[in-house]
C-alpha cells in the first residue's frame, strides 16, 4: 500500500528553506531565470537528504555550502532563518518526513514539484517590491531602511489584498526585508527608465 504523502509538512519545510535562501540572497531578484537559478539551493538540500541517513547531517553540509555562496555581510543576519530550517528538520515531528521508510517517496515528490513550489513562493513577493519600486523610483529617499520599514505596507496595500487569501501574512514581511536588503539596487532605478520591469509578471 502506498503511503500517503505529508504535502501539508513539505508545504510548511518549503516556506521556510524558501525564506532562509532569499534572505541570503540566493533565491533570483528576476522572475524570467532559467530554472536552475530558482532550485540550485533547494535541490541540493535535497540530494544531500538523499545522501544522508540523518536530516542533520545533510543540512549541515547544505548549510557550508549555501554560506559559500552568501555575501559575507548577509551571514549572520541571516544565521535564526537557516536555524529555522534545522529546527525543523531534527524535530521528532518532522523527522520522518526525510528520514526512515517514507523519506524516498517524500524526496521524489519534492523534487518533482519544486520548480513549481519555490515560483509560485517568490512571485507574490517580488511582486510586491516591485510595486513599491515602481511607485517610488527615482525618489532615493524612500529607499532607506527606516523609510521602507514604515511605509512598504500601506504603499502595497492593493496589491496585497490581491494575494492575502491565498499567501501567508509572512509573505508581506518577506517582500519588505527583500526590498531593505536591495535597496542600493532599485534605489538607482530611474522615474524615466522604460527598460526595468513595471511588475512582476514583466520579470518573466
Amino acid at each position: 500500500m502506498t503511503k500517503k504523502i505529508p504535502v501539508e509538512k513539505i508545504d510548511e519545510f518549503c516556506d521556510l528553506m524558501f525564506r532562509a535562501l532569499d534572505h541570503a540572497g540566493l533565491l533570483p531578484q528576476r522572475m524570467g531565470e532559467a530554472s536552475h537559478a530558482f532550485e540550485k539551493y533547494s535541490r541540493r538540500l535535497s540530494g544531500f537528504l538523499t545522501r544522508y541517513d540523518r536530516a542533520e547531517t545533510a543540512y549541515d553540509e547544505w548549510y557550508t555550502s549555501a554560506l559559500r555562496g552568501m555575501h559575507d555581510s548577509r551571514r549572520e543576519r541571516v544565521e535564526p532563518t537557516f536555524q529555522a530550517v534545522r529546527t525543523w528538520l531534527t524535530d521528532e515531528k518532522h523527522r520522518s518526513v526525510f528520514e526512515g521508510e517514507g523519506k524516498k517517496d517524500n524526496l521524489n515528490h519534492l523534487k518533482r514539484s519544486l520548480y513549481g513550489r519555490v515560483y509560485s513562493w517568490l512571485y507574490p513577493r517580488r511582486q510586491l517590491a516591485l510595486t513599491y519600486v515602481n511607485i517610488h523610483k527615482g525618489n532615493a529617499a524612500q529607499f532607506e531602511r527606516t523609510t521602507i520599514a514604515q511605509n512598504f505596507a500601506d504603499d502595497v496595500i492593493d496589491v496585497w489584498e490581491e494575494f492575502e487569501e491565498i499567501v501567508p501574512a509572512s509573505a508581506l514581511n518577506d517582500a519588505q526585508q527583500y526590498l531593505i536588503d536591495n535597496r542600493s539596487y532599485y534605489k538607482s532605478w530611474k522615474a524615466s527608465n522604460d527598460d526595468k520591469p513595471e511588475n512582476a509578471g514583466d520579470l518573466a
